[in-house]
């Protein structure tokens, strides 16, 4: 009953802050925002310049490739509807350069792409834009990200849907032994959609605390979670957690890949070892497996425990403080982005005041919404698999 009652308290916040994020963004009426190539930037790595909107509400600067340097942070649309009707759609980045002259250079076609792209964390998250609605650019923020943790595979880094069978196959191509080395691979929209947990009561717990936070990473617009250790000098801190939700069936099922232990007598496995069966993840996740998240707004063990925020003065605040400015500068982390400690508050992805719509400093609440959106879709179908007296019983408690 206590996962149902944080259901709700969690879908009716959702529909507070839409509501609010769309009258707060949606001042801008036919905004236009034009790309083109710097030319005086040739030969340095190559930079887009962007000029979007008019008067106060214009933003422009410059979009690098380059490690170090700015990036896209999130790009704001306002669309139209057929009825007149207006809303606004954001979605998170960080973009590449190539990305911001394709979908802001390529017109109302490529806008809507890119906002209807399950790939990319958007707030509303179920937002979608219809092909007659109108689209323009409201808002693009930009910010400055150090240099990235590099990705050494011989094919590239992802690219696409993540799942667990392509990580095991891409790991075997580019003959990848390493957890660090397979998270700087990783697609973008994984690496710039975490929240860090110091406390856990997953089989990683043993490799987890304050300054060696556990990784939890989105991707695929929620479809698949990754979880990663922190601490990498302990014994049995070597596993890769990945969740997998199939939309067709609503079923969850948890995986997991193996690495080897350099800290086991002797060290294994030789190679790394994957196991889709998820036999070690049932005792806590149950036969019809469900991922283990506590209801809005709290949620113990992680940074950003109360409502995504980090209050200045608490010990949680100065815990990640010492971590983002320590450990988090690690292989383990550098890879994500931005990375963590990022910004002028150096709290990122938290916040230390309520962020209200902002959903780049709502980690804890997106993943809350993603998982409970699907755990919906589960209940549902576990009740249709249910005996017809069953199903009657359940009815009745509805009526």
């Amino acid at each position: 009953m206590r996962q149902e009652t944080g259901v709700l308290r969690t879908l009716a916040l959702f529909a507070i802050l839409a509501v609010l994020t769309s009258c707060e963004l949606a001042k801008a009426d036919g905004v236009d925002c034009f790309v083109d190539d710097d030319t005086e930037a040739a030969g340095k790595g190559g930079r887009a310049r962007f000029r979007c909107g008019k008067g106060e509400q214009a933003q422009s600067g410059y979009v690098d490739e380059s490690d170090g340097l700015k990036r896209v942070k999130f790009i704001a649309f306002t669309i139209r509807d057929a009825s007149g009707g207006e809303s606004t759609i954001k979605v998170d980045g960080p973009f590449s350069m190539a990305e911001v002259q394709k979908y802001l250079g390529g017109g109302a076609a490529a806008m809507r792409e890119l906002v209807n792209n399950s790939n990319y964390k958007k707030f509303p998250p179920a937002a979608k834009v219809a092909p007659t609605s109108a689209i323009a650019v409201y808002q693009v923020t930009t910010t400055t990200l150090p240099p990235l943790a590099s990705c050494k595979a011989k094919s590239g880094p992802m690219a696409g849907y993540t799942s667990f069978d392509g990580l095991n196959g891409y790991m075997k191509t580019n003959s990848i032994e390493k957890i660090d080395d397979l998270a700087a691979c990783l697609p973008q929209d994984c690496k710039a959609n975490y929240t860090l947990a110091y406390n856990s009561k997953s089989v990683q717990a043993p490799c987890v605390d304050p300054e060696h936070p556990r990784v939890i990473m989105q991707c695929n617009g929620g479809d698949t979670m990754i979880g990663l250790p922190g601490n990498m000098a302990k014994k049995g801190c070597n596993n890769v957690e990945v969740v997998e939700y199939n939309k067709a069936t609503a079923k969850f099922s948890g995986k997991s890949i193996t690495f080897r232990d350099p800290y086991a007598n002797p060290p294994a496995p030789a190679k790394p070892h994957p196991d889709a069966s998820g036999q070690a993840c049932i005792s806590c996740h149950t036969a019809d497996w469900r991922p283990n998240w506590e209801a809005y707004p709290f949620w113990p063990g992680m940074y950003g425990s109360t409502d995504d925020q980090l209050l200045p003065g608490s010990k949680e605040s100065k815990d990640y403080q010492k971590f983002s400015t320590g450990n988090g500068k690690s292989p383990r982390y550098s890879f994500l982005q931005p990375p963590p400690g990022s910004g002028s508050e150096k709290s990122y992805p938290y916040s230390q005041t309520y962020a209200g719509g902002n959903g780049h400093l709502r980690p804890n609440f997106i993943l809350s919404v993603e998982i409970q959106r699907r755990n919906f879709a589960r209940a549902a179908r576990n009740v249709n698999e249910k005996p017809a007296g069953q199903i009657k019983k359940y009815k009745a408690l509805t009526d």
